[in-house]
């Protein structure tokens, strides 16, 4: 795999966890992929709930992922979906929760009709934005 981990990964979904907040992955990639990408960058430990295209019906921008979510962490009080791309954006916005771009491609987002609640261009600015 030729992935590489975004600046500050690491420290961000540490910080999620230190304020208390429960964080996910949900992926287009097979859990194969997932796994194999997690453990390379030590993030597997990190994170409360990993969605992958192996447990969804159908794939981003369709908001099924969710329905996972929703599934497997039932009392959550609030999800967000932070992303880089419009299928990200685009199934949040389907799937009715707030959207956090990363560094977006704002002509994309206008295009493809992605409304984003707040904008982010490190991921060290996440809790900020999730405040």
């Amino acid at each position: 795999i030729e992935a590489t981990l975004v600046p500050f990964a690491r420290e961000t979904v540490a910080a999620m966890e230190g304020l208390g907040l429960g964080t996910a992955l949900w992926t287009n990639n097979d859990r194969v992929v997932a796994d194999f990408g997690l453990a390379r960058f030590e993030l597997a430990s990190y994170l409360d709930l990993i969605v992958t295209r192996d447990e969804m019906r159908r794939l981003k921008p369709d908001p099924d992922g969710l329905r996972v979510v929703r599934e497997r962490w039932p009392d959550a009080e609030q999800i967000v979906v932070v992303g880089d791309s419009w299928v990200d954006g685009a199934a949040a916005l389907a799937g009715g929760v707030p959207f956090i771009a990363y560094r977006p491609d704002r002509a994309e987002m206008a295009q493809r009709g992605v409304v984003v609640a707040a904008e982010i261009h490190s991921l060290l600015d996440l809790p900020a934005a999730l405040a």
